[in-house]
């Protein structure tokens, strides 16, 4: 075997970790470890259904459990699934199994131990067990790769090793009896990758329902594709480096993961249970008493940080935090410097299976046992980091890129910004050639409203971002007065297209026109009775072109409700506040229930308007809400969670009217006629698509649910509802959240639940959620603790983690059993 050479500072002096580290921890390792414990909560709660067991592998689990309990206690209201530590490692459970599966778990112990003999392999497995091992004679044994065969074999060696592999069946059967108890699913949450254990046990122990929740899945040549379907990478899911997916990147070096999880104690190699039960405790207890290094524990200890001062932040800063760390992850792990490769190296990965050594992640450019960069670059487990550290430049940039196969860009047309140095093949005198800023459509349907019009002109021309082309479409309206606005705007002449219709074609005909009528990278609607910010455009184009937007079709931003009237020709303003200020982000179930945001704050990609095929040219209003059904079903819909459009409302009764109003206001009653014939006509339109159409009936039913509720809490009558006593106010609430998260988790294959109707009634309701495995919200009106003092079974339920509340019990089951509340 090779010698690597360790490349770290000298350990022995105790330096100080570099500033460089503790930035990358803390930046950009902190927010990514963040949102893994976001996923990984809102996994367990759908996967809690009180017959599920949640157990943290070691020995990364015991700082993964470490993290996930400390974001537990920044909430509020939080759902404690019970947890418990697993201590075993994959050389355990080989060991535990080999009675049940000696094929398999015989060729993993061949696989690990292919390059040396069999010698090596016994005392390995043994090396816990001196007793066993005394007196063997091990030399001179043939090579490890024979192994199923020659433990079938007769001889000494053998004798011992399968005696000792029999012993631990029984003790893995008494671990999981120990920590699953008579659970009939079991979810194991590690670091990754392909879910090696979890095939093992899934094989040995069928009876149970094995799942795997993991920071990422790569599926290698000897995964199991019989549990690849329940091996969830909760951050990534890919076998190699996806631009597209930027934590994927972490394919290229998953030791940074590993080697940040890892604590500082040796594995787990014995099975925690009968005759094998103190070494392992001693082994347990040595991981649980590790000191964490403040030097090769660096980015461990500013993620533990970070999580800890932040654990109570809202989701939706969590996620944009997390979205810009994911990018630079990505460039950190794929074209690092020579100071972030050696940064992000603060530990070496130690090795398991029976074998005590460390493996560097990277190798000494001076090791005198490989000759060249290539036998370095062969050797180093992370091969981008290796190149960093010998290379420099667009050499190193390119073979990073060619070690995670991405092409790297054309030498002749290379940017020279950014650290880059022009290729060495290259014209000297040649000027490098610019990119040409992406062109944004703005598109202002107009017609005879000059006063609006000429502050929707101010709005343009105040534009901090100016490669745009301004679209101002006149829909039959007179033709001069928009003329004159365009003349006196002071946007430039060369920027502004007039699309002038002899007729009128409506408000959707005129926004396919005016987008039709140029190519463009980007297109954002500018009603002529709305506004912007002046930095609307710089910030959302730069947004979608940046790496957060990258995976984003479009992008809205926040928005203020300006109430507004005409008066002797002049805007008066009369109020400004949040617009759907609980906006945090763009689902398609939500929006199925009806238009959220309008159309000045969303500036949307070319490319998927055509896809779209446009607006639907049939509708007189609310072609917007099904421009973005359709746009959702194509892509994504990012958020800035900036107030940078302003939604001006006529929404006085005085004033002047008519030509001015909104449709919105002016056009009330076409709004709640076409809202049917909006969700008819998409679903005709997409009847085949089921996601569709489950989420469209599920918006409308909580559109109805939402107004029911609104009519109780205002004292008046809900439809069928005969009065708004607490049990129907806690009912139809519960109406509410089933439809809601049935529509978000329309995934959930086992579970096909239809919308429930407002009247549902208290059975339909539990079982619904029951087959959604929800968690149940205790309400304001309950007394939960006068519950559980009048039922001490449902409290000692409660006490073993079976239910999260009293009022859980009661919704699924006290009420039909005739319990009182």
């Amino acid at each position: 075997m090779m010698n690597h050479v360790d490349i770290r500072p000298d350990q022995t002096s105790r330096p100080a970790p570099s500033a460089l580290t503790r930035r990358l921890g803390r930046e950009v390792l902190g927010p990514v470890m963040h949102r893994w414990m976001l996923a990984l909560h809102d996994q367990i709660c759908q996967l809690d259904d009180g017959d599920t067991a949640f157990l943290f592998c070691a020995r990364a689990g015991l700082r993964i459990q470490r993290l996930y309990e400390l974001w537990l206690e920044g909430q509020e209201q939080a759902h404690w699934a019970r947890t418990r530590m697993f201590w075993i490692s994959r050389v355990s459970i080989c060991k535990g199994i080999w009675a049940r599966e000696p094929e398999r778990a015989g060729a993993v112990f061949a696989r690990e131990y292919h390059d040396t003999d069999m010698g090596a392999l016994v005392r390995g497995l043994l090396r816990h067990n001196p007793d066993r091992l005394k007196g063997l004679q091990l030399d001179g044994l043939p090579g490890a790769g024979g192994f199923v065969d020659w433990i079938r074999e007769k001889g000494p060696a053998q004798d011992v090793l399968r005696d000792y592999l029999r012993d631990c069946g029984p003790a893995l059967d008494g671990t999981l009896a120990e920590v699953a108890g008579g659970a009939k699913r079991v979810v194991l949450i590690d670091s990754g990758w392909q879910g090696t254990a979890q095939s093992l046990l899934n094989q040995a122990y069928p009876d149970r329902e094995w799942m795997g929740l993991y920071f990422g899945r790569m599926l290698g040549p000897h995964h199991d594709p019989l549990i690849a379907q329940d091996v969830v990478g909760l951050m990534f899911e890919r076998n190699g480096f996806d631009p597209d997916q930027p934590t994927s990147a972490v394919t290229a070096h998953h030791h940074v993961i590993e080697t940040l999880l890892e604590p500082n104690g040796p594995s787990v190699e014995e099975l925690p249970h009968g005759p094998f039960a103190d070494v392992a405790q001693g082994l347990i207890d040595a991981n649980r008493a590790a000191p964490v290094d403040p030097v090769s524990d660096a980015l461990w200890l500013e993620v533990e940080a970070w999580i800890a001062a932040r654990a109570s932040d809202p989701v939706a800063q969590v996620m944009a935090r997390a979205t810009e760390a994911e990018g630079e992850l990505a460039r950190l792990l794929i074209t690092p410097s020579r100071d972030e490769a050696l940064a992000l190296v603060c530990k070496d990965r130690s090795a398991d299976f029976g074998k005590a050594l460390e493996v560097p992640v990277l190798v000494d450019p001076d090791s005198p046992d490989h000759v060249d960069f290539a036998h370095r670059q062969a050797d180093a487990l992370w091969k981008p980091g290796q190149i960093a550290l010998e290379l420099s430049g667009n050499q190193a940039r390119d073979a990073q890129l060619r070690s995670v196969g991405q092409e790297p860009p054309n030498p002749h047309t290379r940017a020279t910004g950014s650290g880059q140095v022009p290729a060495a093949d290259a014209d000297p005198e040649a000027q490098p050639a610019e990119s040409e800023p992406p062109l944004v459509a703005i598109i202002t349907r107009t017609k005879d409203r000059p006063i609006l019009l000429e502050r929707a002109a101010e709005s343009v021309a105040a534009q901090s971002w100016t490669n745009y082309l301004w679209v101002v479409v006149n829909d039959g309206g007179d033709r001069a007065p928009v003329e004159k606005v365009i003349e006196n705007s002071g946007v430039d002449p060369r920027k502004v297209r007039l699309v002038s219709n002899s007729d009128s074609l409506g408000m959707e005909a005129a926004s396919n026109a005016g987008i039709r009528s140029v190519d463009s990278d980007y297109v954002v609607i500018h009603d002529d009775d709305d506004s912007w910010t002046p930095e609307f455009l710089e910030k959302t184009v730069a947004y979608l072109e940046g790496p957060m937007g990258a995976r984003y079709g479009g992008v809205i931003t926040k928005s203020v409700y300006v109430s507004e009237e005409i008066l002797d020709d002049e805007v008066v303003i009369h109020e400004r506040r949040p617009y759907q200020d609980w906006v945090r982000n763009v689902e398609f179930a939500e929006m199925a229930c009806g238009n959220f945001f309008p159309p000045i704050a969303f500036l949307f990609r070319r490319s998927v308007y055509d896809t779209v095929g446009g607006y639907n040219e049939s509708l007189p209003v609310l072609g917007d809400w099904f421009f973005n059904l359709e746009f959702l079903l194509e892509a994504d819909i990012g958020m800035l969670h900036e107030p940078l459009a302003l939604y001006h409302h006529r929404d006085r009764v005085f004033g002047r009217t008519g030509l001015y109003s909104n449709s919105v206001i002016g056009g009330h009653s076409k709004h709640v006629e076409f809202a049917a014939v909006v969700r008819n006509e998409f679903l005709r339109r997409h009847s085949n698509s089921n996601v569709a159409a489950l989420a469209l009936a599920m918006g409308y039913m909580n559109i109805d649910t939402r107004g029911r509720l609104n009519n109780l809490a205002h004292g008046r009558p809900a439809g069928p509802v005969e009065s708004a006593s607490v049990e129907t106010l806690e009912r139809l609430t519960l109406v509410a959240q089933v439809n809601g998260v049935a529509a978000r988790r329309w995934w959930m294959f086992w579970c096909r639940q239809t919308p429930l109707d407002p009247q549902a009634d208290w059975d339909q309701i539990a079982k619904a959620i029951r087959c959604l495995r929800m968690k149940v919200p205790v309400p304001a009106s309950w007394d939960d603790a006068g519950y559980l003092a009048r039922n001490p079974d449902v409290a000692s339920v409660l006490r073993d983690g079976k239910i999260s509340s009293g009022y859980e019990h009661y919704v699924r089951w006290g009420r039909a059993e005739g319990r009182e509340r």
